[in-house]
């Protein structure tokens, strides 16, 4: 949701641009987009709206211009190696510009939102997280769900997991949540 605007992922129906009416209370579609035969899954709409980040089947992550709901317009369309399953696009955005994705082989991907055209910016964290809890952006860095905890990212850390070091939540017990600023 964004404003007055909500974007269902319907899944094999492709994505839904709704617009809540304040008075009845009832969403008013107003945009419509569809990539057969992949299921949208997933969808985010960080900082000022003007894009909407998709995951797109079980590996594409796609990028849409939704300035004018009513037309959307894909401006990038990604795959790398491995797949995009659960929650796995971040919430927000670094810096208010950068978003990251997680594809379970190769790591966590950065794509900047202020290039014109959005695009991916060439910074890749390739550990195996595994993080189907959940993504978010906080204080410049990306707070990853992993491995019962979570790490800190900035775009630019090279360093190997072990090095970065997971923060547990509780010592020995699994995080099971989706991380949500408050």
């Amino acid at each position: 949701m964004h404003g007055d605007r909500v974007y269902i992922a319907q899944s094999a129906g492709g994505l839904s641009i709704c617009r809540l009416d304040e008075e009845s209370d009832e969403l008013i579609q107003i945009g419509h987009f569809e990539m057969p035969p992949h299921a949208i899954r997933q969808v985010e709409a960080p900082g000022d709206g003007r894009y909407v980040l998709l995951q797109a089947g079980a590996g594409r992550f796609l990028i849409l211009d939704v300035i004018d709901p009513t037309q959307p317009e894909l401006v990038l369309q990604d795959s790398r190696h491995g797949l995009l399953y659960g929650d796995q696009m971040m919430r927000g955005l670094v810096d208010d510009r950068y978003a990251t994705v997680f594809w379970h082989v190769s790591g966590t991907h950065w794509y900047d939102l202020k290039s014109n055209p959005p695009a991916f910016s060439g910074n890749i964290f390739p550990a195996r997280l595994g993080s189907p809890n959940g993504q978010i952006a906080i204080d410049g860095q990306a707070l990853i769900t992993t491995r019962g905890g979570y790490v800190l990212l900035d775009r630019e850390e090279s360093r190997s997991i072990d090095e970065v070091g997971v923060i547990k939540f509780v010592p020995g017990s699994p995080h099971l949540g989706v991380p949500v600023i408050d």
